[in-house]
């Protein structure tokens, strides 16, 4: 909520000024931090922008930490500025009740409609969220501290491996398992050429993208599904294409 506000106080710079306004909704993403620095009135909301990611860049898109973070790929964050800027309407408070509102009126519906075990079940779920996840997001950021510093080590090695030819590219580093590492290492010491890792990577990261195209399961192992102490748990629910009814779970579990 607190990036989200500071977020939009960059909004409002920008909203001041028409030119840049124009700036930051017709260039691309990919090229907005250099427009901004080209513009004779950019400096402000570029040195706002520099705190911003200062303060909230280490925070990743997801929890895979092979996905780059804010500050290494600012292409959403740009995205939700262009958003406040383009909407001279929008503003965090409207948005907080706009929120508000809805998770009231959809509480109401969905209280009429569940009686018996569905409803205690449901009666649950609200409550574990209530205890639980006004906190997941300070959570998330300090947890994402650890990137800040993990990353740039993880990319300084594979950068040193592939000058060494050990790598193809830097990021192969997230491809190889501790021990495969440390033999990567320990033949970057000794100036040994020959081993190389780049092409058990290569296929580690064609893996990885096929795996993607697969639906996750709800369960690990698969078998625990069957139990029906945990299978009204699963949030990885899949509809057969045969079904007559989609059935689906909320993104965020306060939702």
């Amino acid at each position: 909520m607190q990036a989200n506000a500071d977020l939009f106080e960059i909004a409002k710079l920008v909203r001041a000024d028409e030119e840049l306004t124009y700036t930051v909704l017709v260039v691309p993403s990919p090229f907005l931090f250099r427009a901004l620095y080209e513009h004779e009135k950019g400096a402000e909301v570029l040195s706002a922008l520099k705190d911003y990611l200062g303060k909230y860049g280490h925070q990743g898109y997801s929890m895979d930490f092979i996905e780059p973070t804010q500050i290494e790929d600012p292409s959403a964050l740009f995205a939700s500025l262009k958003g406040m800027v383009r909407d001279p309407n929008y503003h965090p408070d409207n948005q907080t009740t706009k929120t508000k509102a809805i998770r009231e009126q959809k509480l109401s519906e969905i209280s009429g409609l569940l009686t018996g075990l569905q409803y205690w079940q449901f009666r649950f779920r609200w409550w574990l969220a209530l205890k639980y996840n006004y906190i997941r997001e300070e959570v998330a950021f300090r947890f994402g501290y650890t990137w800040s510093i993990l990353r740039p080590m993880a990319f300084e090695l594979g950068n040193r491996l592939v000058e060494a030819k050990i790598f193809h590219q830097s990021d192969d580093v997230f491809f190889l398992t501790g021990d495969e590492l440390q033999a990567a290492v320990h033949a970057y010491g000794n100036g040994d050429t020959n081993i190389d890792f780049a092409a058990l990577a290569a296929e580690r990261r064609e893996l990885r993208e096929a795996r993607k195209r697969h639906h996750p399961p709800g369960t690990l192992p698969p078998e625990v599904s069957e139990l029906d102490a945990v299978s009204f748990k699963e949030t990885q629910i899949k509809t057969m294409r045969t079904a007559i009814r989609c059935v689906a779970f909320p993104s965020a579990p306060e939702r």
